[in-house]
């Protein structure tokens, strides 16, 4: 399993909008745009998204869980379809959208997994998607 968690902000230029427990509480869905979505390729960006069931929320951390075959497929062949992402959103039930994973940050990862995939060091593959994959709240 890995997660996706609120990224650590100063709280005094924190954003006003929801807060971690709640977007966690009220996720229901996780969507990109990205030119790969089950690592074929497309020449138009493709929007594509994940649902959130109710055991992949951990309310403690808080945090949204995803699991390890959203990263690799196998030993042999990496998942691009998260990494490649231009956009990526936590929308709620009704579809409205309560969190983004800033762009810089997807591109900052995807250089430091594929360098790490290229290593064939799986557990650093693990960690930085771990550490790397943050939201922020949409502000109000």
């Amino acid at each position: 399993m890995i997660f996706i968690r609120p990224a650590k902000t100063d709280t005094r230029a924190q954003i006003v909008g929801l807060t971690p427990l709640e977007i966690v509480e009220r996720a229901q869905g996780l969507w990109f745009t990205s030119q790969y979505v089950g690592n074929y390729y497309f020449e138009k960006p493709v929007n594509a998204g994940k649902g959130f069931d109710p055991h992949q929320r951990d309310f403690e951390k808080p945090a949204l869980i995803m699991y390890g075959s959203d990263i690799l497929f196998s030993e042999n062949e990496l998942v691009l379809d998260f990494i490649y992402a231009t956009e990526m959103f936590i929308t709620d039930i009704n579809s409205d959208t309560i969190a983004f994973v800033p762009k810089h940050i997807i591109d900052e990862a995807r250089i430091a997994i594929k360098a790490a995939f290229e290593e064939r060091n799986f557990n650093e593959i693990y960690r930085l998607f771990d550490e790397a994959f943050v939201f922020l709240p949409i502000s109000k």
